[in-house]
């Protein structure tokens, strides 16, 4: 038997918000909008907000603080600065869930860590510079940020695959994802070391 109520309204389903916050703002990251696009479309229970970070620790606030506002649950972020963002992230699990992708935050109190296993990456890059010069040769490594940890832990990886072998790395040069210091980053390497 079904009985009517008058005045009562079924019960909607809730919304839920959730938020994926970049490290910056690479074209590396338009393909990760359109994940987060494709899953807000196939569920209708949830609001996904997409926020390019600027490659700051204090950008990254800033968003994070504007999210809460607005009552996210959750929030996946890239930490431009892993070791001076746990306590931020650590207060932040305290009001949302906090996953990392990308680059993690191991010390804070986030879910988890989705991403690369970027010791395992950067071993596998190595084995390429071995296999591309197998009589060595001097190298440079070209990044965003050497704060990140992604960043750090690839390059990790890159000198154990490279430890023992005739091949140099004669610097590790940063960006700040700036295209044009990258071009020239890499210009300037080119001009100093012919060889």
């Amino acid at each position: 038997t079904i009985f009517g109520l008058a005045g009562c309204t079924p019960s909607r389903p809730t919304t839920h918000r959730v938020a994926f916050i970049t490290n910056n703002a690479a074209d590396f990251w338009t393909i990760a909008r359109k994940g987060t696009d494709k899953a807000a479309a196939e569920l209708p229970d949830v609001t996904v907000e997409f926020r390019l970070g600027d490659g700051t620790a204090a950008a990254q606030k800033r968003i994070v603080d504007d999210l809460l506002a607005k009552g996210v649950e959750g929030i996946a972020i890239s930490p431009v600065d892993p070791v001076n963002q746990t306590a931020m992230l650590d207060e932040v699990a305290q009001k949302a869930i906090v996953f990392t992708h990308d680059s993690d935050a191991p010390d804070s109190k986030r879910e988890c860590y989705v991403g690369t296993d970027n010791v395992a990456a950067g071993r596998q890059a190595g084995a390429l510079i071995k296999d591309a010069l197998p009589k060595g040769g001097k190298i440079a490594l070209f990044v965003g940020k050497l704060d990140a940890r992604n960043a750090q832990e690839r390059l990790q990886g890159i000198k154990e695959a490279i430890a023992g072998s005739p091949i140099q790395i004669l610097d590790v040069r940063t960006d700040d994802t700036d295209q044009v210091r990258a071009k020239a980053n890499v210009a300037e390497m080119l001009v100093a070391h012919p060889d």
